[in-house]
């Protein structure tokens, strides 16, 4: 509450109230949950098209557009690596042998007024695929499902899933069915 009142006599007065309503500073700046990343992946060849590589992350503890965060690659990668400025995915696109090794560095930066910024660097070592296995490759499970809890981070182990051939395999994630209970 406010009041004000003169040097009159009487003195007179009047009172009010103020609401203050405090917006969000953009005292936070976006955060990897890592400053070094390092991945394997599979060689590929030219005629493959874009490959994802992988999808970096960033939080912003702020609110509002103080906390909606736009990726890029700091140095100049466009010939062969391109990131999505909203999802944070970085595909590649061209061949890379095995032994090939590339170093990116991304910049995550928030809208706020001024922005602020972070990076972390996205080591990629690129290796040989493994031969065709000769034995039919089956899983233990018919079915594997997992849950997660929305606030666990990117890099948190939901489950392991295992086959009953031995040796070097290469999994890969093609169609997803979500069921919420």
């Amino acid at each position: 509450q406010v009041v004000v009142s003169d040097n009159g006599s009487p003195s007179l007065s009047s009172t009010t109230t103020v609401v203050i309503r405090v917006l969000d500073d953009n005292d936070n700046q976006p955060k990897f949950t890592d400053k070094l990343f390092h991945i394997k992946i599979p060689e590929q060849r030219r005629s493959a098209g874009e490959q994802e590589v992988y999808r970096m992350v960033a939080r912003d503890d702020d609110r509002g557009s103080n906390a909606a965060v736009t990726y890029r690659l700091q140095d100049d990668h466009s010939e062969r690596f391109k990131i999505d400025p909203l999802l944070g995915v970085v595909t590649a696109r061209g061949d890379f042998w095995p032994g090939n090794y590339s170093i990116l560095t991304v910049k995550a930066t928030d809208q706020g007024s001024p922005p602020r910024s972070s990076t972390a660097r996205l080591d990629v070592e690129w290796i040989a695929l493994p031969p065709p296995s000769a034995e039919p490759i089956s899983f233990e499970e018919p079915h594997f499902t997992f849950a997660v809890m929305e606030t666990e981070p990117v890099t948190h182990m939901v489950g392991i899933i295992m086959t009953e051939t031995y040796g070097q395999m290469w999994y890969s994630i093609t169609g997803m069915h979500t069921h919420t209970h």
